[in-house]
This record gives structure tokens, sequence and C-alpha cells, in this order.
């Protein structure tokens, strides 16, 4: 099945896949406790996953940086992280770990190995709270929707001859098109929706899957390279602990999800 449509939430998978050719020093738990430094990959301008701070202090902000941060600290090391926009720069790094990647297959790539997912993202069609609500994909005619391109998504859309708009690239500048008017719709994951919520923004959304009729959702995870699988079964169970004390939950929340990772918006 073509999933190129998980692009935008998940963009580390279409990275990953990639970098088998990596010479990088990333790998064991023993190596990052060696040298006390978590090495994370993220992009630098894909809100609400990460974003690198306007000034050289500070790691970033972002869902990803925030829980590559809680993964460090239970770690007992510091977190470094690498900004990448493609495989030739990822390519010079050692970052040990992708903070988001998407779960379909076990293990992408030899260089490559994912956790255990620790959120399943959800696919949402979100509108302005002052547009018409959209509850059958017929209601979409006329309208102008955001999309990944190349993605299912569009596919489907184009199909039955729905606009669609696939130049905003990741999600956060989707959502932002979207309150500027230049769309009138938009398929993102819930973390994206629940995080604009978060910002003020008035909004509300429908399931994507349920109205477009096709498979949208994923499990996600860590990325970690060149792991071992000791090493993942200790981030596997720093995650567990995470999820029991609470504090994965409370990230969650902070991003507009509820404290399972479900759709925090409301309905239409």
């Amino acid at each position: 099945m073509n999933r190129s449509h998980l692009s935008p939430a998940a963009w580390a998978t279409l990275l990953l896949i990639t970098l088998t050719g990596l010479q990088a020093q990333a790998g064991t738990l023993e190596q990052i406790q060696s040298r006390q430094q978590l090495g994370l990959c993220a992009h630098p301008d894909m809100l609400p996953f990460s974003k690198q701070s306007a000034t050289a202090s500070g790691p970033g902000t972002g869902f990803q940086i925030e829980l590559a941060q809680a993964l460090a600290q239970r770690l007992g090391v510091a977190l470094n992280v690498s900004w990448i926009v493609s495989k030739r720069s990822a390519s010079k790094t050692g970052c040990d770990l992708y903070a988001g990647v998407a779960k379909i297959d076990k293990n992408p790539s030899k260089y490559l190995r994912l956790s255990d997912p620790f959120l399943r993202l959800e696919s949402v069609l979100v509108t302005r709270a002052g547009q018409p609500d959209i509850k059958a994909l017929q209601a979409l005619h006329g309208l102008r929707v955001g999309v990944a391109p190349g993605s299912v998504a569009a596919h489907r859309l184009n199909k039955q001859g729905i606009a669609t708009a696939s130049r905003y690239l990741d999600e956060g500048h989707r959502l932002q098109a979207l309150l500027d008017g230049h769309i009138d719709a938009a398929v993102v994951t819930q973390l994206s929706a629940g995080w604009l919520q978060q910002q003020g923004a008035a909004v509300k959304y429908i399931d994507a899957e349920q109205l477009l009729g096709i498979e949208l959702n994923y499990d996600y995870a860590l990325g970690l390279r060149r792991a071992d699988a000791g090493t993942v079964a200790q981030f596997n169970d720093v995650l567990a602990d995470m999820k029991s004390d609470g504090s994965l939950a409370q990230l969650f929340q902070r991003y507009g999800l509820t404290a399972d990772g479900q759709v925090a918006l409301t309905h239409p």
C-alpha cells in the first residue's frame, strides 16, 4: 500500500529509510551513557513536532524536542539536537534518536530499530469554527483542502473532483494557511490540530479516515539508530515508566490531546 501520506506527521520516516549508508557514531545505550549525551535529529521548522530556537541557547521547541528531553533526563545524560532537513545533512550527524517515526515496518532498515509505539497518530480534517460543518465527503466540493503532496488523502480527494492544495508541505504551515483563509480545510494529525487549539485558534474537526474512507492512521514510535536489542528494550522501559507515572500523558495534554493521546478537540 502506498503510504506517502504519512510524510508530514512522520517526516522522519521518509528520511530514515534512506539512511542505509551512514557512518555516524550513533549507537547503543552504553555508547550514549559513555559520552553522556543523547543525540536527536529533528527538523528545524516543523511545528508542532520540532522547531529550532531563534537563539543559540536551548534545544528548540516542539513535541519531539520535549519528548527527547524527557528521555535524556531519565537516562541521566544531556540532549544534543542536530537540525537536519535532508538525507545529505543527516549523513553528517551522529544522532542516536528520532523522536517520531511511523511504525509500519518493525525495522525500516538495518541501521534503524523502532521502539514500542507510544502514540497512535490519527488524521483529522480541520476547518475554522465559523465554517459550515463537514459531515460527508460531498460537502468538500467547492472547497480547497490542504494535503500532503502525493499523499493517499490527496489522491482520494482529487479522484472525487475536490480541489487540493499541496504547496504547504508540513502540518503547521498547512494549518496557518487555513487560519489565513488561503485554504478551507486541512488534513493533519490530531496532535497538530490539538496544538493549534492550544494556541487559541477556534477550529473544529472530523475524523479524516471515516470521511475519506481510506486508511490514514498509524502508530508512532522512537527511531533508534545503530541500536542493539538491549538499547531498544531500555528505551521501551523508559516509555513505559513515562506512561505509568503520568508524564507522557502530561506531554500529550500540553499539545491538546487527552491523557491517552486521543483527539481533545470538540466535534462540529
